[in-house]
Formats: C-alpha cells, sequence, structure tokens
C-alpha cells in the first residue's frame, strides 16, 4: 500500500449561453451554463459594423438584453438582422476560451419609412382669393419622406384629381371639382415596407364664369322714360359672379 497527493491541472471548460432568435427593441434572457461557480463571464454582440458589451466577467446566469433597434441601419434591404453573441469564459483573469452563436432579429413593424405632405397653388389665385378655385387652380403636392434607419425610399405615390403620380411631387390639372378634395401621399422604401397613407383635405371654391341675364332693350326719352318712339335706347340688365369668399368683384 502505497499513498500520495497531487495538485491537478485545472481543465479548460468554456461557459455556454443560450440566446434564440427575437426582434430588435424586444428584451431577450440570456441563460449562461458554467462549468464552475468560480468562472465568470463577458458577453459580447456583433452586427455588422456594429458592436456592443452585455455585461464584463459577470456571474449571473439570467441576463436580460435588448438588442437596439438602431441595429436594422445594418441591413437596409431587408426586415431582418444577424447578431453574432460571443461568451468568453474567466478564471479569475485567465481567459479559458470564447464559445460564438448566432441568431436571427427581425426588425419591428415600426421599422419603416415616413412623410408629410404639402400642397400649395402654382397658378396663385388660392393666395389672391383665400381658396383654391374649381376650373382654374391646381394642386402642387410635394412629398417629403423621413428615412427609416439606413433604408433608402424606392417608391413614391400620390392620388390628386382624379389622377396618380409615382413621383415626389406632382402639378395636377387643373381642378374639376368643387367642395372637398382628398390628396393622399405614400412612399416605400428599399426594405419593401409603406409608410402609412398621409391624408389631406382641401376646401375648392365653386366657380362659374361670369352670367347676364334678364337682358332688356327698349326705345325712351333722353331721361329713360320708355317711349316707343324715343331718340334713345334703353339697356337694362342683371349679371351674378361667382363670389369666391367675396373678393370676386
Amino acid at each position: 500500500t502505497a499513498s500520495a497527493s497531487k495538485v491537478l491541472t485545472t481543465i479548460p471548460s468554456k461557459s455556454t449561453m443560450a440566446v434564440g432568435n427575437g426582434t430588435l427593441g424586444t428584451a431577450k434572457t440570456i441563460l449562461v451554463s458554467r462549468a464552475s461557480t468560480n468562472f465568470t463571464h463577458t458577453l459580447t454582440y456583433k452586427c455588422g459594423t456594429a458592436s456592443g458589451t452585455i455585461c464584463t466577467k459577470s456571474t449571473n446566469t439570467s441576463i436580460s438584453f435588448t438588442p437596439p433597434v438602431s441595429l436594422a441601419s445594418q441591413n437596409t434591404t431587408g426586415t431582418s438582422v444577424s447578431i453574432a453573441f460571443t461568451i468568453t469564459t474567466y478564471n479569475g483573469d485567465t481567459s479559458l476560451g470564447s464559445n460564438s452563436y448566432t441568431h436571427t432579429f427581425s426588425m419591428p413593424s415600426s421599422v419603416k419609412p415616413s412623410c408629410s405632405i404639402s400642397v400649395t397653388d402654382p397658378t396663385g389665385y388660392a393666395d389672391t382669393y383665400g381658396g383654391y378655385i374649381q376650373g382654374l387652380s391646381k394642386f402642387k403636392i410635394t412629398l417629403t419622406p423621413t428615412l427609416s434607419y439606413g433604408a433608402a425610399i424606392s417608391a413614391y405615390k400620390i392620388t390628386a384629381n382624379g389622377s396618380t403620380y409615382t413621383t415626389s411631387s406632382a402639378t395636377t390639372d387643373v381642378i374639376t371639382n368643387a367642395g372637398s378634395s382628398k390628396i393622399t401621399g405614400y412612399v416605400k422604401d428599399t426594405r419593401s415596407r409603406g409608410s402609412d397613407t398621409v391624408t389631406t383635405t382641401i376646401n375648392v371654391l365653386e366657380y362659374n364664369n361670369p352670367k347676364i341675364s334678364n337682358l332688356a332693350v327698349y326705345r325712351c326719352n333722353e331721361d329713360g322714360t320708355e317711349n316707343i318712339n324715343g331718340e334713345y335706347v334703353k339697356v337694362k340688365y342683371s349679371c351674378s359672379v361667382s363670389s369666391l369668399n367675396s373678393n370676386n368683384t
């Protein structure tokens, strides 16, 4: 019978982690499995050219992580990104190595473009008469898009005065109908996500050409008194015009 003692060499046993797929902007719980309670771990992530540290030399085995929505800028033509997670295990200050995992994170529905719409009257009638005029004014429409995390605008759509345009700015023909006129705008980006439709309603003033009515012509005296043998002629008539906010006289 014999006995002896020996200090065993530490076997480097790296920690592992479980993340799973998810959605940008929504918290995920990262579960860490450690080979020893004496070990710590540092978690980092990388997505395209973006990177960050989730925790440094932590002993927590359940870690909450919310991937930034800004990571959507790493993919301007799709609706998801790949995030590579790395867990590095430490025994004191000694690194025992790393494990890496890649998961897919979708972009939330909020990652899409938006736009504003402005309308003017290039004919100048609206400035003069305080409103757009049927049969005379035109709509000049401009869409101003707001991009979402690096994606470019791939399509425009404007609907006004019974016509549809596929440009960011359009001028209609003269306005055909009086009353409320609805104008809509819409943009789509390179992720094939469209904005909410923006709508504005403009009141168009009714307009008709001046009208002469009740025309009467008869012979009269110099003072206008009707006289079949008079040496003068009197002309009487009444007329009407579209008031256009009482600015059209």
